[in-house]
């Protein structure tokens, strides 16, 4: 077993996903789990972390602290309580030897979070044998703060451009609200559709131990892409909105 290295982890970066998996497995021994399908599910967890830390430019030494910590996060949070395994991912994060910057630490938790506390059923029941899930949908209620209400308008000329420089920025800001709020619904009803499909392939009768194993997969890889695809695009929008009030905030 080859130590891993920065370098290393460059090459693992720009094979595909398959090969990428495999070669990242060859420098970890996998003992944590019995079976090779939970084996394999392990490996898959540790490298859609390290893809999104690289994704969300990470340097790479840390990049490979972040694979050696999730290779020993998934067995310590096995059968612990939502709560617990959220402290235990935060505490694993803050740890001095990952060294990464805050806004690092705080995406990669957002990350793990989504990608294994939303799917706490699917890998409790893969890793524990079980089978029979029960889902149970949350609907979750976005308020939009209203319209400001127009300024009033001023009689000097240069005011009077500036006080509609500044409505059209508060219609822009009003937008891009709007915009962040829909692209939020649209998201979560992606993952919950996606995930109801896995769930109902898993209440299937007579389903082997080997395609249980390959639903869990599928459903996990497709729900980390989208999950990685919506929390870069929701930061962006945020970027945009942040940029539309630091220009209000230089009109006022």
């Amino acid at each position: 077993m080859a130590s891993l290295s920065a370098t290393t982890m460059r090459e693992i970066a720009r094979l595909e996903r398959d090969a990428a998996v495999l070669h990242l497995s060859r420098h970890f021994q996998w003992k944590d789990f019995e079976g090779d399908d939970k084996k394999h599910l392990h490996q898959e967890f540790v490298y859609d972390n390290v893809m999104y830390a690289v994704k969300r430019g990470v340097p790479w030494a840390a990049v490979v602290q972040v694979a050696k910590m999730t290779k020993e996060l998934l067995p310590e949070v096995k059968g612990l309580e939502m709560s617990r395994a959220v402290a235990l991912i935060r505490e694993r994060l803050s740890e001095g030897k990952l060294q990464l910057s805050p806004g690092h630490q705080t995406a990669l938790f957002n990350f793990i979070v989504d990608t294994y506390v939303r799917h706490h059923k699917l890998y409790h029941a893969f890793l524990h044998g079980e089978v029979n899930l029960k889902h149970k949908e949350m609907q979750l209620e976005i308020h939009v703060p209203s319209v400001p209400l127009p300024l009033v308008q001023g009689t000097d000329v240069q005011e009077q451009e500036r006080q509609q420089a500044l409505e059209e920025l508060m219609l822009a800001l009003s937008e891009k609200q709007e915009e962040i709020c829909q692209f939020k619904q649209k998201a979560e009803a992606q993952l919950m559709a996606k995930m109801q499909v896995g769930l109902d392939d898993l209440q299937v009768d007579r389903l082997s131990k080997q395609a249980v194993g390959k639903v869990v997969r599928e459903v996990l890889q497709a729900q980390g892409r989208l999950i990685m695809d919506t929390l870069i695009k929701e930061v962006n929008l945020t970027h945009e909105l942040l940029e539309l009030r630091l220009k209000q905030k230089l009109l006022l």
